[in-house]
Formats: C-alpha cells, sequence, structure tokens
C-alpha cells in the first residue's frame, strides 16, 4: 500500500488531455481494491475493536450516499468534475484506504511505517517540483505563472501534498534514530524548498498551522529527544544563506514573501476570488443543509447562485470561469452532501487524533501524525481537494484511528520489542521510525 501511494504521487499520463487527474483516480481506485481485499483476506484475524470513530466514518460514507440517491444527474455525481474527480466515487475511495489503514495498522511501529511511506510520496513530487524549478524539468519547458506544479498538476493541489509529508519528514529527523533521521532530515528540507517553489499561500498557512500543531503537542507529551539541535540550527542557516546567495532561489523567496503579504490586502484579486466564492457557497449550503446540491454538481449549481448573490464586478469576475468547486474542502463536502456530512467528517477528523492522543503509541508518533492532520486540513480550506493529498489523509485518520484497541508497541535501536515511553521503564526513543 504505501508503493502505491509512491506511484499515486508519481504517475502522470501525458497521452491524455487529462495528464493528472484521470490517471491518478485509478491507482486510487486500485489501492482500494487492494485494501479491500487485503481487509477481506485478513480482517477476521486483524480486525479488533472497532470503535465510535470507526461508526462516524460509516455514517459519513451513509450519509454520501443519502446524498448521491436525493441529488439530480448520477453521472457527474459518480466521477466528479473533469480534471479533479472528486464524486462519490472518490468518497468511497477514501472511505477503502481509512479502513485499509485501520485493519493493517497494530503498532506504532506500523503507524510510523505508514509516515515513512507517506514522506516518500511527498518527496518525490517535491524533488520533480525542484528540477522545473531550476529548468531541467524533461517534460514540461514552462511553469504556471513561474510556480512550479510537479507531478500534481496545479501549484496549490501540490503544495497540499507537500504539507502532509512536512511534519511527517521532521518528526523522523527529530525522533528517528542512525541514518533514519537524516534521510528524514533531507527529505523535510527538499519538501520545504518545493512549498516555496509553489507560492502556495494556503500550503504556506497549512505548514505553519502544522507547526504550531506539533509545538503544542511536543509541549503536551514532551516527546524523548535525542537531536542536536545545534546540527538543525547550523544546517537552516547555512541553507538560508546559501538560498540568499543564489539569485533565483532569492527571486522566488521573495516573490513567496510577496505572495503573503499581498494576502493582507483587501483589494488582492486572489482574496477577492475566494471571499466571493465561499459567500455564494454559503447561500448554497444554507438553501440545502440537509443533502446539499450533490457530490460535483458545485460548477453546475454556481452560475445562478453567482447572479444572486454578487454585485456586477464580482458577477463580471467569475463570468469567464467554470468555477469547478468553493476552493475549500470542508465547505466543497458541505454543499454537495449536507450539513451533516461535514459534521460527521470533521468527527471523524477529531475523534482519530482523540484516540491517537490517548493511546500509548510513541509521543513522537502522536505529535507527527496530528502536525500532518492539522497541516492538512488547514491546507485543504484553500484548495481543491486533489486525489493525492486526499489518500495520504485519510490513511493517516485510519492508521490513527487504529491506536485505540493497537498495544503501544516500539522497537528500541536493538530490534527489541519493548512497551511505550508512557507506559514505564524498558521503552525506547527511537519507536518513532524504528532503526537504520
Amino acid at each position: 500500500m504505501g508503493v502505491g501511494l509512491v506511484v499515486l504521487a508519481w504517475v502522470i499520463d501525458t497521452g491524455h488531455p487529462d495528464v493528472f487527474a484521470r490517471v491518478k483516480l485509478r491507482v486510487a481506485a486500485g489501492l482500494a481494491v487492494l485494501g479491500v481485499l487485503l481487509i477481506a483476506i485478513l480482517g477476521r484475524s486483524m480486525i479488533r475493536g472497532w470503535s465510535v470513530v470507526d461508526a462516524v466514518a460509516g455514517l459519513y460514507g451513509l450519509w454520501s450516499l443519502a446524498a448521491f440517491v436525493a441529488a439530480p444527474d448520477p453521472g457527474q455525481q459518480w466521477s466528479g468534475e473533469r480534471y479533479q474527480f472528486q464524486g462519490l466515487a472518490s468518497v468511497l475511495v477514501y472511505l477503502a484506504l481509512y479502513a485499509t489503514a485501520r485493519t493493517l495498522v497494530e503498532t506504532s511501529e506500523d503507524g510510523a511505517d505508514i509516515t515513512w511511506w507517506i514522506v516518500a510520496a511527498a518527496t518525490v513530487p517535491a524533488v520533480y517540483g525542484i528540477l522545473q524549478w531550476v529548468g531541467l524539468d524533461p517534460v514540461w519547458d514552462t511553469l504556471l505563472d513561474n510556480r512550479i506544479f510537479s507531478t500534481i498538476g496545479n501549484p496549490n493541489t501540490l503544495g497540499s501534498v507537500l504539507v502532509v509529508g512536512l511534519p511527517l519528514g521532521f518528526g523522523s529527523f527529530v525522533w528517528g534514530s542512525g541514518r533514519v533521521r537524516w534521510v528524514g532530515g533531507a527529505a523535510t528540507l527538499i519538501i520545504l524548498a518545493a512549498i516555496v517553489g509553489t507560492s502556495s499561500r494556503g500550503a504556506f498557512i497549512g505548514g505553519a498551522a502544522a507547526g504550531v500543531a506539533m509545538v503544542v503537542g511536543a509541549v503536551v507529551w514532551r516527546p524523548p529527544t535525542r537531536v542536536r539541535w545545534g546540527w538543525l540550527v547550523g544546517v537552516v542557516i547555512v541553507g538560508g544563506l546559501a538560498a540568499v546567495a543564489y539569485g533565483p532561489v532569492r527571486s522566488e523567496l521573495t516573490g513567496a514573501v510577496d505572495r503573503m503579504t499581498t494576502a493582507l490586502d483587501s483589494q488582492d484579486d486572489s482574496r477577492r476570488f475566494h471571499l466571493d466564492g465561499w459567500r455564494v457557497t454559503l447561500v448554497m449550503i444554507a438553501d440545502h443543509p440537509l443533502f446539499g446540491v450533490g457530490h460535483e454538481r458545485f460548477p453546475d449549481e454556481f452560475p445562478a447562485y453567482r447572479n444572486r448573490v454578487l454585485d456586477a464586478e464580482g458577477i463580471a469576475r467569475f463570468s469567464p470561469y467554470r468555477l469547478e468547486s468553493p476552493h475549500n474542502g470542508p465547505l466543497a463536502i458541505a454543499v454537495g452532501a449536507g450539513l451533516p456530512a461535514l459534521a460527521l467528517y470533521l468527527g471523524l477528523v477529531s475523534g482519530s487524533l482523540a484516540t491517537l492522543w490517548a493511546s500509548a503509541w510513541h509521543p513522537g508518533t502522536k505529535v507527527a501524525l496530528t502536525g500532518a492532520v492539522t497541516g492538512h486540513l488547514v491546507t485543504s480550506m484553500f484548495v481543491t481537494a486533489d486525489l493525492t493529498s486526499s489518500s495520504m489523509f485519510w490513511m493517516l485518520l485510519g492508521a490513527a484511528a487504529s491506536a485505540a484497541a493497537r498495544p503501544g508497541v516500539s522497537r528500541g535501536a536493538d530490534g527489541q520489542v519493548g512497551e511505550s515511553p508512557e507506559h514505564g521503564s524498558g521503552a525506547s526513543d527511537s519507536g518513532f521510525v524504528g532503526s537504520a
């Protein structure tokens, strides 16, 4: 399954007009089918202690099906908007990935293994994006408004993928051991550089939120840390000076700062575009609070509401485009399947994290997973959902939810299995990712 996530992040189809989303949906669907087969084969012996959180996930799926039945245009609802594909089929894929992680993850170390695969899946497009940045892209010879898009297809959705991997890579550096630590540190720097290359405000905000969540988590759980912070500070300083000294990178950093600064300007086009789109979406939700307008029917319903809600200037701003989504994941769920679906989704996220917090898992795993989930949730408030980051996110939720019924076991540097650091002596502080 982990290899599948890497393939999902990497795969593109240059022989089809939809280079990115169409082939990724097929890979994600294949992963979901494989997961269901694994559950069927191994489930009886591996599924233990299914919880309220799992019931919430099931209710979310059932409510999504109800919304599908209640709204017209099942074809559009099933597959979703072209180049996006966030219809009911994707909802079922995400639920299957959640269930797969929920079933297969048994220990804190299993959870850490998933984080490693997700770090790898985020690093692949990060590396490709950096190649784009320096003019070494073997497929495309131009960027999108001087912003990298890598194998994901859009700078903002690329940013959402990178934000999921960032706290997990950093967690590997902080709480890993041996070569694992340095591989995690290298991945963190690569992902950070690629985030700068996206110039995505959502990714900047989501990355900052992930950092805050990790700091709070580290204060609360006090995971054992053996990091040589002098090394970390030195790498950051040297890397920062090198970046500033290198003209093209300095230019990109300046552009990223400018984009964040202009976001505070009330006349900024991107800000006004998002706010007006959200205003229209909220009216749509108010008119269809129970089941929404139907999965991915937002583009069809938006024009009439746009003309009703916005002034002439706002209407003119949107008229040239077919707005594919509210550019806000939670609002997209509410407008597509109703407020109950949004409540169940947020309940699943918070319930998974609460389960993780209450478990005996290694504190470093808790902090890193919390950062990744928080970062994705915040970033999703500014972008259209995409298959890669959403698949990573739902697998992380499944891993977190599995912590309730799984023993708090981790392996130390000697390979021996012991208790979590929260449960007495004999614990190892390398349990986050094992040893190299």
